[in-house]
């Protein structure tokens, strides 16, 4: 694997481009691979780190979109769907089936006023009843009925869910359960599909932290934001996949554009004993007062809670604020009214913008969540045509990424070579199908490496199978669990920080691990990663306290995480 140094020398010797790809999210990753696929010579870029925008900020849920129904997006549904299943074969390490359950507080509610909502009209938000619910769960099952991986949905009597969650707020009338699915590390998977296409094409380059600057009729100067230094390409096609932030690249590439209309999501990581076990391993899909949707699951022995859905003009602004973190922690007593949950159970808490389409809307939920390609053409002041890549959904990458890649092989006269429909990514390649193979998996490389079984669990769900050369690296010297968190050790942390691209250690604390998301982090454990980094990229002791101090702000300041 080339190295960041030997990657900017390639970029440095390269004139000619025939697709530039800004943005290194869910979007602009999943185009490098289909366009790398295909043997097109593509740069990506991304200011920041690889899948450090909204890509890291989403709720985890690879699903459906069953509220989608409600605005009458059924072509979205059916993709969605069709998407998930796929995603849940190709990416089986991180993406995983979730049984989802609704609580139902009336049986008609909400059947008046779904016509009107159908066609698009405002209409006040009101409770889904019964009625409403398995009307939506009887099309997700008919949508999946050539492609079943997932059981059907069931309902559930008051008295029986009652005497199974007896948590649950006694006002319901019964439950549904359906499933959909959940991604446990969606940051890596990004970084994933650039790594499998770094594999396929020599022609093809990404980079983090590697901004676009400016344009002329025919060129445009990229930044390396770690050294200053400014290159120049001359691309065939300039792809905007930077989503929040579509309309101030346009505006960098000398366009004046209005395509986005993003609204910011937060969500919560909750630590609460009682409220896991009440969710008993499944998804609870419920509304506040207000109508809005949210969302709870466990996730990697906490409780993930979200989200909210508001208007942002500037994306660089998106955080999360008390009354976001005490809208959420409100809307949880609505089913669950006698769990109590504190601002201390919050390990922490992240806030993303959804790229959403320019829209008049009041209602944030009806405006459309599916994708679209704006096309700026080739004019007397650029002579490379722009796309921007609206909308679209960590669900739906795949299917939009190859749209994207059709239009662009049209304009390029190349024909496509394969489809990725069918494509494992990453640690998903091999992945073992069931706990037979799983056990035959660990067993080969306990006899292989000494590692202890539990050790190579843990290391299987974190990496799936690319957990074999990081299991390699691990037992190549003398390695030893961190000293303030057992659960890594030295040399994985080292193998992340040679194989990943990790350019500053908040790359490693938020992105390569969930250390920090899952509120493991401490202020010791940061230092003794940071010695880690310094150590392996010759940081100088001053470098090392500068990143250090860095992390610890965009902690406090995106995160609200105050370290001790």
């Amino acid at each position: 694997m080339m190295d960041r140094k030997d990657i900017l020398n390639n970029i440095r010797n390269i004139k000619e481009i025939s697709v530039l790809i800004v943005g290194a999210g869910i979007n602009g990753a999943g185009l490098y691979r289909e366009l790398t696929l295909q043997g097109i010579p593509t740069i990506l870029i991304d200011k920041h780190d690889f899948s450090s925008g909204a890509s890291a900020a989403s709720s985890r849920m690879i699903h459906g979109g069953l509220r989608y129904l409600e605005n009458n997006e059924a072509q979205l549904v059916k993709e969605s769907l069709m998407e998930r299943n796929r995603l849940i074969l190709n990416a089986a390490h991180y993406v995983k089936p979730l049984p989802t359950t609704i609580p139902i507080f009336s049986w008609f509610s909400g059947t008046l006023s779904a016509l009107p909502k159908f066609f698009g009209r405002p209409t006040r938000n009101v409770g889904r009843g019964a009625l409403i619910v398995k009307l939506g769960l009887s099309l997700y099952d008919f949508y999946t009925r050539k492609q079943r991986i997932l059981p059907k949905h069931i309902f559930t009597s008051r008295k029986k869910a009652l005497g199974k969650r007896p948590e649950l707020n006694p006002g319901i009338i019964g439950t549904a359960t359906y499933f959909d699915a959940w991604i446990s590390y969606p940051e890596r998977l990004c970084l994933e599909l650039i790594k499998d296409s770094n594999l396929l094409e020599h022609n093809s380059l990404a980079i983090n932290y590697m901004s676009l600057e400016k344009s002329s009729y025919d060129t445009v100067v990229v930044k390396d934001k770690t050294t200053g230094e400014c290159l120049t390409l001359k691309p065939d096609i300039v792809v905007n996949a930077t989503g929040a932030w579509i309309d101030l690249t346009n505006m960098a590439l000398g366009k004046k554009s209005q395509f986005i209309g993003g609204t910011k999501g937060s969500h919560l990581v909750i630590d609460n004993k009682e409220l896991i076990k009440a969710t008993q391993g499944q998804m609870l899909f419920y509304e506040n007062e207000d109508g809005r949707i949210c969302i709870l699951f466990p996730f990697q022995g906490k409780v993930l809670v979200g989200s909210t859905d508001i208007k942002i003009d500037n994306p660089e602004e998106a955080i999360c604020h008390n009354d976001e973190v005490e809208y959420m922690l409100n809307a949880v007593k609505q089913i669950f009214p006698n769990i109590k949950i504190s601002n201390s159970d919050v390990v922490f808490q992240f806030c993303g913008v959804r790229p959403l389409p320019n829209s008049n809307s009041d209602v944030t939920a009806q405006i459309s969540r599916n994708h679209s390609i704006e096309i700026i053409p080739p004019s007397k002041a650029n002579k490379y045509p722009i796309y921007s890549l609206v909308g679209g959904k960590w669900t739906t990458f795949r299917a939009f990424s190859e749209k994207t890649a059709d239009d662009i092989f049209a304009i390029l006269n190349v024909s496509r070579r394969m489809y990725t429909r069918d494509i494992s990514i990453g640690g998903g390649k091999n992945f073992p199908k069931d706990m037979l193979e799983r056990k035959k998996w660990i067993d080969k490389m306990h006899s292989q490496s000494g590692l202890s079984l539990g050790k190579l669990e843990t290391l299987l769900e974190r990496y799936g199978t690319e957990a074999e050369p990081v299991v390699a690296y691990m037992v190549k010297d003398n390695d030893q669990p961190l000293e303030f968190h057992k659960e890594y050790t030295c040399r994985e942390i080292m193998y992340l920080v040679r194989n990943e691209y990790v350019v500053h250690l908040d790359d490693l604390i938020l992105r390569r691990t969930t250390i920090a998301l899952l509120g493991e982090l401490t202020y010791s454990l940061l230092k003794e990663i940071g010695s880690i980094v310094g150590k392996l990229n010759n940081w100088s002791e001053n470098t090392v306290e500068k990143e250090i101090n860095r992390t610890v702000e965009i902690l406090s300041h995106k995160h609200n995480l105050k370290l001790k």
